[in-house]
Parts: structure tokens; C-alpha cells; sequence
């Protein structure tokens, strides 16, 4: 009988110990991840009455400076027109990944859009806004994107869990055309997101 007792409990502390851990606020104050946009170059880029089409292939690095370690679960890409994220142009997203502390790793990745066939569910291009980009473009010969990051994540501390809703962007993303081109390079390289982070509420669900 008291090994009957002794074992559910032993179970009970085995089942309810990852949840308490959950619940446990965090008390090393972590602070977010560090993303860096190394290069961008667009390709193939055209508006015209059938909307916006081109490929913007990046490549970013993730850091983890702090955190025993950080699981990205969930982790959306979306490219905007100048400063609206509402203006999106093309998505990507990534594959789920573990950093450690100190760790970092090099992301690369495709944007398409108006492409026939394509994986990713592109965003809708509204007629003004494909106009305003091929007036702009003739104008100087370049363009201003942002990008912005939804991530959802797990944080793991020394002794503790917790769940995590990052939303990293960066604006002013100047790509330079080259003469006579519909191709061209991020025009400022290496720069670093701004990352607001929030708590997820726990739940049992």
C-alpha cells in the first residue's frame, strides 16, 4: 500500500514539475535574441498591370547572448513597402531551431512573389501600391522596404520555462538598382532588428 502511495506520487511530481515550472516567473530578466539582416539582393523585380513580382534573397544571423537556451518553434517573415507592415510585398518563413547561450546561426532566405505555383501564401499587392513602387523605382533608381518577424518561441532558464511572442522588424531598407536593371543590392548591410518581446499568459491548453 505504501508503494502504491509512494509511486503516484513520485508520478504526480513527475506529470505536475514541467507545469510549475511553467508557471515559475522568470527571474533572470532575459533579454531578447539579436537579429541581423547581412544582405539582401532583389531580382527580377517588375510591377506592371499583373502587380508586383521578384525575389528577395536574404540572409540574416540569430544570437542567443544570454539564455541557457531559446527554442524558436514558430518563426513568419514578411517584406513591406517603406514603413507600413500592412504594405506587405512577399513572406517567408523558417524551420524550427534551438540556440544556446552564445550561439548564433546563419538564416538564409527566399521572398517570392508572382510566381506561379509558389509555396508561401503571398500577400495581396494593392493596385496604388504596385504603381507608387514602379514611380518610385524610375525616380531615383531605388527602393525602401522593412521587414518584420513574428516569432513564437520557449525561453529556458536555469530553473525555469516560459513561452514567448518576439516581434523583430527593421525599416529603411534601401535596395539600390543597378543601371538599367530590375536587379539590386540592400544599399545598408548588417542591420540590427529592434525585437519588443512579451510574456505569453500560461495556459493549461
Amino acid at each position: 500500500m505504501i508503494q502504491d502511495i509512494l509511486g503516484l506520487t513520485l508520478l504526480m511530481m513527475l506529470i505536475l514539475l514541467p507545469l510549475y515550472k511553467r508557471l515559475w516567473t522568470p527571474n533572470e530578466n532575459p533579454v531578447p535574441p539579436i537579429f541581423v539582416l547581412n544582405s539582401m539582393y532583389l531580382s527580377n523585380f517588375t510591377t506592371d498591370s499583373g502587380g508586383v513580382s521578384g525575389t528577395w534573397d536574404a540572409k540574416l544571423t540569430v544570437t542567443n547572448p544570454n539564455v541557457s537556451c531559446i527554442y524558436f518553434r514558430v518563426i513568419h517573415f514578411t517584406i513591406f513597402y517603406k514603413r507600413n507592415p500592412e504594405d506587405a510585398v512577399s513572406v517567408a518563413s523558417s524551420y524550427p531551431f534551438y540556440l544556446d547561450k552564445g550561439e548564433y546561426l546563419k538564416l538564409h532566405l527566399k521572398f517570392v512573389t508572382g510566381e506561379i505555383g509558389s509555396e508561401n501564401s503571398e500577400p495581396f499587392v494593392e493596385k496604388g501600391l504596385v504603381e507608387e513602387m514602379g514611380k518610385d523605382k524610375m525616380k531615383d533608381g531605388s527602393l525602401s522596404f522593412g521587414m518584420q518577424v513574428k516569432v513564437e518561441a520557449i525561453y529556458y532558464g536555469e530553473t525555469w520555462v516560459a513561452d514567448v511572442l518576439m516581434s523583430p522588424h527593421c525599416e529603411d531598407l534601401k535596395v539600390q538598382f543597378l543601371q538599367y536593371k530590375n536587379s539590386g543590392r540592400l544599399a545598408n548591410p548588417n542591420r540590427r532588428f529592434t525585437i519588443p518581446i512579451h510574456w505569453k499568459p500560461f495556459s493549461f491548453f
